[in-house]
């Protein structure tokens, strides 16, 4: 059996080779591919990500949409979502990853949709993130929830993987949207 740290190094590897133009024509597409579907609307509470290290760029939603909220890492491997508006000033947290300063946090009950980036993925909605495990302990409300967050991983399709499993603590992805296809496990 292939262990996720193997998954992991092989995933990055793979994205770490796409050049710059290959990254802003791919993330063009999988943003065609978002707004191709009806999962949220102007009004709704969503969760993004600033890309770093070659995932794909959503910049071109974060100056569409007025509810945007961005993840903060606070001590003890915990995390945060606080609102992100076009014209604020963003920083580089410890791991080199752009945050917003506000301090205007959501609850993560309050989320409608939140965007997820990811390292690898599977069809059953098996997500391989970065290894910190911040997205599974944030969304574990989302398995006693009756209105959970709509979890959506976004992803190259060549960071499928059919070697990678669920751990009892993973929160499962929803929907995957690629460049090519949107996928429901």
């Amino acid at each position: 059996m292939i262990n996720k740290s193997d998954i992991r190094k092989h995933f990055l590897s793979k994205r770490n080779q796409l050049t710059v133009q290959q990254v802003n024509d791919l993330s063009q597409h999988v943003y065609r591919q978002i707004l191709s579907t009806s999962l949220f609307n102007k009004t709704a509470q969503i969760a993004s990500y600033c890309a770093s290290f070659k995932e794909v760029n959503l910049s071109q939603l974060l100056n569409e949409y007025n509810n945007i909220y961005l993840p903060v890492i606070k001590p003890k491997h915990t995390m945060v979502f606080s609102k992100y508006t076009s014209h604020q000033q963003l920083l580089k947290n410890k791991f080199g990853i752009l945050e917003p300063t506000s301090n205007q946090v959501i609850r993560a009950d309050e989320l409608n949709v939140c965007f997820v980036p990811l390292v690898a993925f599977n069809r059953q909605g098996v997500r391989l993130g970065m290894g910190g495990g911040y997205y599974d302990r944030y969304f574990q409300h989302n398995k006693d929830n009756k209105n959970p967050t709509k979890l959506i991983g976004i992803a190259y399709d060549f960071q499928e993987s059919d070697t990678i499993t669920a751990e009892s603590w993973d929160i499962p992805l929803d929907i995957i949207i690629t460049n090519k296809e949107v996928i429901t496990p």
